[in-house]
């Protein structure tokens, strides 16, 4: 048998479990074909566990370690990996906590994913030069009205109705983690990273309509309007000043 062949029916079996490769391969007195097989199949497994609990340290903080485990393989099964960067393998985890029949009895858990998932690729994603205040402050009054927003692309916004965040800030400090709670009101939030640190909030409702519209690709004039559905005319102006202030400061606005 032709050496590619050897290896597809090697690697079927480590991803898949695939029976065909036991009738090629030999064991000798030492260890059988299917335990030969089996450590390689098994430390396979234990390996995306471990990309798994390196991605996901506040899933892993509210659950048992057995039953992070049985989640996890339940993954490994379902969502097979298929990029050859296991920075790509947990991007369906969120989704699968979902759907799981016994994850989905804990919601909170997905949107914890969730959360984790915006902060990995919000520390993955390309670097960029930001905007200044100076450079900001600098922008003649006629152009104003046609300015266009354009964000870091670091920058990822979710909503969640979980108090996922008080519950991650927990777990990454080590103390005692609150139990999950359903929000009064679903949140806004933003993750971006500035350098190497990755950063989260909330937002009100006004400052994500906002947000929300200058990624749509509105202008200044545009997004002025919107705000007038939330706000009185007249607090517009300072409400966008004082947020454009905050953007920018926080390195969320790029050139």
């Amino acid at each position: 048998m032709e050496l590619a062949n050897l290896q597809a029916l090697f690697q079927g079996h480590v991803v898949s479990g695939d029976d065909a490769a036991v009738t090629t391969f030999v064991g000798n007195a030492a260890a059988s074909t299917e335990e030969r097989l089996g450590v390689y199949y098994e430390a396979y497994r234990l390996r995306l566990l471990e990309v798994l609990r390196d991605d996901f340290p506040g899933l892993c903080g509210m659950l048992s370690a057995d039953s992070f485990e049985l989640l996890g393989l339940r993954y490994i099964d379902k969502h097979p990996s298929q990029h050859p960067n296991v920075c790509h393998f947990g991007q369906h985890f969120a989704g699968f906590l979902a759907a799981d029949s016994e994850a989905a009895e804990q919601p909170c858990l997905a949107e914890m994913a969730r959360f984790e998932l915006a902060r990995g690729y919000a520390f993955a994603a390309a670097e960029t030069d930001i905007l200044t205040l100076d450079e900001l402050g600098a922008l003649a009054a006629e152009d104003w009205p046609a300015l266009h927003v354009k964000f870091h692309p670091t920058l990822q916004r979710s909503r969640f109705t979980w108090n996922v965040g008080p519950i991650w800030r927990a777990i990454n400090a080590e103390e005692p983690i609150p139990l999950p709670a359903r929000l009064e009101q679903s949140e806004s939030w933003v993750v971006w990273r500035r350098n190497i640190t990755v950063y989260w909030r909330s937002l009100n409702d006004t400052e994500a309509a906002a947000m929300e519209a200058f990624a749509d690709g509105q202008d200044f004039a545009e997004v002025c309007e919107v705000l007038c559905e939330w706000l009185d005319a007249e607090a517009v102006p300072a409400t966008m000043a004082g947020m454009l202030n905050q953007w920018v400061t926080e390195g969320l606005v790029i050139k």
